[in-house]
């Protein structure tokens, strides 16, 4: 029993360790690896929706639909898109976080 405790104290530390670690470049290769993940699921949710059969009793929303109040609802390809959106954004933003400048060590000026 100590064993495994020991084990999973391992484990949880290793993936806090690789969290604290884990730099700008490394966050920009995972989210270009999501936004590629993303890209993949389209065809193939496009690709269930179509087929669905049409006479299901649960029919699942693969895009936008009108309920029976005649309200508009995201399907999934929307929610999907907007997760796709908020990455590419995530991506897109520089930082307005203040940087360190070294400053010049060499003197100019002769006397």
């Amino acid at each position: 029993m100590k064993q495994k405790v020991f084990i999973l104290g391992i484990c949880i530390l290793s993936i806090f360790s690789t969290a604290c670690f884990a730099n700008d470049a490394t966050e920009k290769m995972y989210l270009t690896q999501i936004l590629n993940q993303i890209d993949a699921m389209q065809p193939l949710i496009i690709a269930a929706e179509k087929a669905q059969p049409a006479n299901t009793r649960i029919k699942f929303h693969y895009s936008r639909y009108k309920d029976n109040h005649g309200n508009w609802h995201h399907g999934l390809l929307e929610d999907i898109q907007a997760i796709k959106s908020g990455v590419t954004q995530k991506l897109n933003d520089t930082s307005i976080e203040p940087r360190v400048v070294t400053p010049i060590k060499g003197d100019y000026i002769e006397q």
